[in-house]
């Protein structure tokens, strides 16, 4: 074997590798590669095959995002009021929205239990501008404050 088909071989199998680890640090899955470089005025070409993403890649888009509670108002576009129970005071819920801005889930994260029983259900019916990010729509989550006056019902 003469020294070029040597080289050739040699860069061949470098690039592959290098290749394989720089894909695979971007979460992608290489079976074969295609490589095509020129050393010494000759083609060197490696098999091809399909490159596919990788389930558990920190790059792949994520499917739900956390929000800042002052982004979450901006979008609100239907806002329901709890009913007053009679009590003064803040009820601190997490909200998680989905891909098309209905209220999936809300749950407590602290005030007073008559304050919270009252403001899930009327959080449960609020709805918000979908969140987009790349221009898909996310589901994202939050945490709301829910601020009683204490008056009479």
């Amino acid at each position: 074997m003469d020294f070029l088909t040597r080289a050739a071989g040699v860069f061949s199998i470098m690039s592959n590798e290098y290749l394989r680890l720089h894909l695979r640090s971007r979460g992608l899955l290489l079976s074969t590669i295609l490589i095509t470089a020129c050393i010494g005025g000759i083609a060197v070409c490696a098999r091809a095959e399909t490159i596919q993403q990788e389930s558990h890649s920190p790059f792949v888009s994520p499917r739900r995002v956390r929000i800042t509670s002052s982004l979450a108002e901006k979008i609100t576009r239907k806002t329901v009021a709890p009913r007053e129970v009679g009590a003064k005071g803040d009820a601190v819920l997490k909200v998680l929205v989905g891909e098309d801005g209905k209220v999936l889930s809300v749950s407590s994260i602290s005030g007073d239990k008559r304050l919270i029983e009252a403001a899930i259900p009327a959080l449960m019916q609020w709805e918000f501008s979908p969140y987009l990010l790349n221009g898909i729509a996310l589901q994202f989550e939050t945490e709301l404050i829910v601020h009683f006056k204490g008056t009479k019902p």
